[in-house]
């Protein structure tokens, strides 16, 4: 028995040895490329062989970190602070293309929901701050990206990008409750995103069943647990939450 058991460890320790070093690869080739000012120039100008290279990249990052258990996470942590890092960087040069900033907004949702508690407090910390990074870079663009698929009439477009803001913001805030982690850069990530989000959220994307139920989830969690910081929201910030507020309670049309 004792052998068998030294044996299933043995195995364990190699397939996380192994996973490991895929993570390293995938990690290594999303941050080399994100390094590379001449690729994110051609991402940014919708280079259509870029985009889908950034796409496979975010996809083999996400299927390593699936394939890792979390009881690991504290090993891997020198490999994902890397990649969200980059993810600033890339979220910068994808505000153009939706889907995109869904991959990003995933891969970084699911560092937060999978590992982040997993990690001891330090590492939890940067990487909520990188979090943190990330949603810093992406805010100012935010708007122009929504509202040029709004001129556009593309719907869908605007949809892809506040419903992947919400999932990551209600990850971000799922875990801070997890971790009791009230205040530092989970509480100012989440505060960030609302910042953000708040103003896109209008008529037509309420309409979504699910992303008018992420929205209001954000904002009870936001009353809830922090009543004093967000009645001091900012007048035009504080109008824009109440007006979509009316609007959510009086839509009919519902779309999946």
């Amino acid at each position: 028995m004792l052998l068998l058991l030294t044996s299933l460890l043995k195995v364990h320790a190699a397939a996380q040895q192994y996973v490991g070093g895929l993570h390293a690869s995938a990690g290594g080739a999303l941050c080399a490329r994100c390094a590379d000012g001449g690729w994110l120039a051609r991402l940014s100008g919708g280079d259509g062989a870029a985009r889908a290279e950034a796409l496979h990249l975010l996809l083999a990052a996400r299927g390593m970190m699936s394939a890792t258990e979390p009881e690991a996470a504290e090993g891997m942590a020198p490999l994902y602070e890397p990649a969200l890092s980059a993810c600033a960087a890339l979220v910068e040069a994808a505000v153009g293309c939706p889907e995109l900033v869904a991959a990003i907004f995933k891969l970084c949702g699911e560092m937060a929901e999978v590992y982040i508690t997993q990690m001891p407090s330090d590492a939890t910390a940067r990487m909520y701050g990188l979090l943190l990074q990330v949603l810093q870079v992406y805010a100012p663009r935010a708007a122009a990206g929504v509202a040029a698929a709004a001129a556009g009439a593309d719907e869908e477009a605007a949809y892809r990008h506040v419903n992947g803001l919400l999932k990551l913001l209600n990850k971000i805030m799922d875990q801070a409750l997890i971790a009791s982690m009230h205040d530092g850069p989970s509480s100012e990530a989440v505060f960030l995103g609302m910042e953000v989000v708040v103003p896109m959220v209008g008529p037509q994307l309420l309409a979504y069943p699910k992303l008018r139920l992420r929205y209001y989830e954000l904002l009870s969690f936001m009353v809830d647990q922090y009543p004093a910081r967000s009645a001091a929201l900012p007048a035009e910030l504080f109008s824009a939450m109440c007006s979509a507020l009316e609007t959510g309670s009086q839509v009919h049309t519902y779309r999946c």
